[in-house]
């Protein structure tokens, strides 16, 4: 991989990660502010928790993302960056831009798919 192109990268991914925690900072001061305000009714409290639930979920949803950018950047550094997880063989130019934090290559990332549908089993989704 050229140095240039992992220069871009590591410029990205730096980027990602600091919007990101720019957002979470955001919806904690939100969170922070619905609790504060407090609620007139039940109606309300339970509104209110819902979009605490839900700030919660998007910000969990964030950490995750900010720890997939962060082992990239550690992976550049190593040198190990663009390797697949798995299988250890080149990822893609083209999914490493669309998504510079990926550990794995397509096929070994729609295998780890594959399992994971197989072990949540034929009921996944439903009621």
């Amino acid at each position: 991989m050229k140095k240039d192109f992992k220069e871009k990268l590591r410029k990205r991914l730096l980027q990602e990660r600091e919007a990101l925690l720019d957002e979470m900072r955001e919806q904690v001061s939100q969170a922070a502010e619905l609790r504060d305000e407090g609620s007139a009714d039940v109606a309300d409290a339970g509104l209110t928790d819902d979009i605490r639930e839900h700030l919660h979920l998007l910000s969990e949803r964030q950490r995750e993302r900010i720890f997939a950018l962060d082992e990239a950047i550690e992976r550049l550094e190593r040198g190990t960056y663009g390797l697949c997880a798995d299988c250890e063989e080149p990822i893609d130019v083209h999914r490493l831009e669309a998504h510079p934090e990926a550990r794995l290559c397509l096929d070994c990332k729609a295998e780890a798919e594959h399992q994971e549908k197989t072990r949540q089993g034929p009921t996944r989704g439903r009621l």
